[in-house]
């Protein structure tokens, strides 16, 4: 768990994102990326795991193993040299070449610096490039505080009913739901926001948002 006082935003990584432990359908079309192994004192890389690259064709393009730390220095939050690393190599680029792992890191690196758009662009690429991966899946509740962040309210509102169609039980369920409902009342006032607000109070009734709902349904 990572907590961001300033920005007011905790980020929290199923054991599973470790990239070490990829899904199948984490895996991109192109060499995988070095593993990073977390342990509870220190993150370090594992340099015995990383894919050879022997015997590859001259034409062939060389991943730059420099983007498979990214994670490393999320967690020692040097938030604004991922950014910056991203951009010195091309973002189209990283985009394209990334890891699920490293994709994550650098959105969120984004995220924290206030890089809206390369965030935003990082997110997307994890959805279009690991469409199966719950990193793809915890996107669109990111990409729905963006939306949030420019004032787009039915764009956050379209996100995190994506979110909630994909994860219904996933890390961010109760805060999607809880931003729909407000969201939903900012839009469109107390009647269209009351059904949400009783689902919130259904499945999260000792929830972040619990208090706001109760008043809500009670307003009839």
């Amino acid at each position: 768990m990572v907590v961001r006082v300033r920005q007011r935003e905790t980020l929290i990584r199923d054991a599973d994102d470790v990239p070490a432990k990829l899904d199948p359908e984490d895996k991109p079309s192109e060499p995988p990326a070095s593993p990073v192994n977390v342990g509870a004192a220190e993150v370090e890389v594992s340099a015995a795991t990383a894919p050879a690259h022997s015997g590859q064709a001259a034409g062939d393009r060389v991943i730059d193993r420099a983007t498979d730390h990214w994670s490393v220095e999320l967690a020692r939050g040097e938030f604004e040299a991922i950014v910056q690393q991203a951009e010195r190599r091309g973002l189209d680029a990283s985009l394209a070449e990334a890891s699920s792992v490293d994709l994550a890191a650098l959105a969120d690196a984004a995220r924290y610096g206030r890089h809206d758009d390369v965030a935003r662009r990082a997110l997307l690429a994890q959805r279009r490039r690991y469409p199966a991966s719950g990193a793809a899946r915890d996107a669109s509740f990111l990409l729905g505080r963006l939306e949030e962040t420019r004032h787009d309210v039915a764009g956050a509102v379209e996100w995190f009913d994506r979110y909630l169609t994909e994860s219904p039980l996933g890390t961010y369920a109760s805060e999607a739901l809880g931003r729909k409902m407000v969201l939903i009342q900012q839009l469109y006032g107390d009647g269209r926001a009351r059904p949400v607000a009783k689902e919130y109070l259904g499945r999260f009734s000792q929830g972040t948002y619990a208090a706001r709902a109760r008043a809500l349904a009670r307003e009839q």
